[in-house]
């Protein structure tokens, strides 16, 4: 084995030492203790250095050094996923941060090198010990940044905010923009650095690299734009579902209290008339009540805890015992609530309405908020069930049986929200003939 090539085996490993913790400290939820990690991480290195030796010795044999960064980030993706097991998009995003800024990192080296100390870039490449150094500075220009907490906060917090509105249409076009012109980027800054020893015009090439950073900077700022209008969309949106459901919380509120004098006439003239099965029944009735209504103002997040009072209320008016049993935390739910908010709006009111139309003898739902491991659950639960022709197109769009202003597009949309909550809505009969709405959302 040759100096050039020993030199390139420990420039692979060193930055393949460096590339795996860095992504373990990006990727991770929080940053967690690597101790455990090492012996993976050094073993991983040293097959990955030899790999990497290896196809740059073949790929440079057949001259097909573009064929190199390919299998590179096929390899990197596997490792990933073997190692620290990743999350598919989550790898495929910090693969693209990881490609391109180490191109970009390795070519301002390069040149530095060059400029410093007079070499040319065969020089560089067949001197193992300054080989070693660009690796070495091009993994550490990386790993800084994703190393400290303030910038990697920031990062982390705006691609959650990215799969957070991805479902909207114009983001997920322009996120997708972004990342093919990163990508485009990086195979020419990579494909310009493995072809230095070639006539190439830098003047030229330094004119495509501005234009194409600057499609990115753009792109980036209508991306910011968008999400910053579309989380004020869904704030006001989200608003003014709240007041109303406040509102509807303090009528409710008011009604109980203007009812206080009837409750207590009540009381007394049962208690007047000596009848003490009828005192107890009702006071175990108005107890109940009191006990449904504390519950809902207990939830600890506004928007459900608003709306399910709301739906109290309306249940009542239509004579409908409707009991809610929340045992899951839902404080964490964040910009999410508000989509979990609009789909238990559209099944309870469906609901509601499924048991006025068909009559039911029963008028009941019932509502279990649970948490099942990492996932959310949600059971909303009513008699009846509806006839098979019509449980067949449930989900289909603008398909309705209900006349007036109903779009038929409720349940739909639902599918759709959960779809986006990257969870599932499923629709099942008992055998006791019970309606039952399914509804399972990661917590996190």
């Amino acid at each position: 084995m040759n100096s050039k090539v020993l030199g390139d085996l420990i420039a692979s490993i060193l930055e393949c030492i460096i590339y795996l913790s860095s992504a373990e400290i990006f990727l991770s939820n929080k940053i967690k203790d690597v101790k455990p990690l090492i012996p993976k991480i050094f073993s991983f290195a040293i097959i990955y250095g030899f790999y990497d030796t290896l196809t740059f010795q073949f790929w440079d044999m057949l001259d097909l050094n573009h064929l190199r960064i390919l299998t590179n980030i096929l390899v990197s993706f596997i490792l990933l996923k073997l190692i620290l097991k990743t999350r598919f998009w989550s790898t495929m995003k910090f693969l693209i941060f990881y490609w391109f800024f180490g191109c970009l990192s390795q070519i301002i080296i390069l040149y530095a090198l060059m400029a410093v100390l007079k070499l040319t870039t065969n020089n560089i490449i067949n001197n193992p010990l300054l080989l070693i150094k660009v690796a070495l500075f091009e993994s550490f220009s990386i790993i800084i940044p994703l190393s400290l907490h303030k910038f990697r906060i920031p990062i982390v917090t705006f691609l959650k905010k990215i799969n957070i509105f991805m479902n909207y249409q114009r983001i997920s076009s322009v996120t997708i923009a972004i990342l093919l012109q990163l990508f485009l980027l990086s195979a020419l800054i990579f494909d310009y650095t493995n072809n230095l020893t070639y006539d190439v015009n830098p003047l030229r090439f330094l004119i495509i690299i501005l234009i194409n950073i600057f499609i990115i900077l753009v792109s980036l700022f209508i991306l910011f734009r968008t999400i910053s209008k579309t989380e004020e969309k869904v704030i006001a949106v989200s608003s003014d579902i709240m007041t109303d459901n406040l509102a509807s919380l303090l009528n409710s509120v008011r009604s109980q209290r203007h009812d206080f004098i009837n409750h207590v006439q009540i009381i007394n003239s049962l208690f007047s008339a000596h009848d003490l099965d009828g005192l107890d029944a009702y006071l175990r009735q108005l107890t109940n009540d009191i006990v449904i209504l504390n519950n809902v103002l207990k939830i600890d997040n506004p928007f459900i805890g608003a709306l399910l009072n709301s739906k109290i209320t309306k249940a009542e008016s239509k004579g409908i015992d409707l009991q809610i049993e929340i045992t899951a935390k839902l404080s964490n739910l964040q910009a999410r609530a508000f989509d979990l908010t609009r789909i238990l709006d559209n099944i309870i009111n469906n609901a509601i309405e499924a048991i006025e139309l068909n009559k039911q003898d029963e008028k009941w739902i019932k509502v279990f908020i649970k948490e099942q491991g990492p996932f959310l659950s949600v059971s909303v639960i009513n008699p009846g069930s509806p006839p098979t022709e019509i449980e067949e197109r449930l989900f289909e769009p603008g398909y309705t049986t209900k006349t007036g202003e109903h779009s038929g597009l409720g349940l739909y949309i639902c599918k759709l929200l959960c779809k986006k909550l990257h969870g599932k809505l499923n629709y099942s009969i008992t055998p006791g003939t019970e309606t039952i709405f399914s509804i399972v959302i990661p917590k996190l």
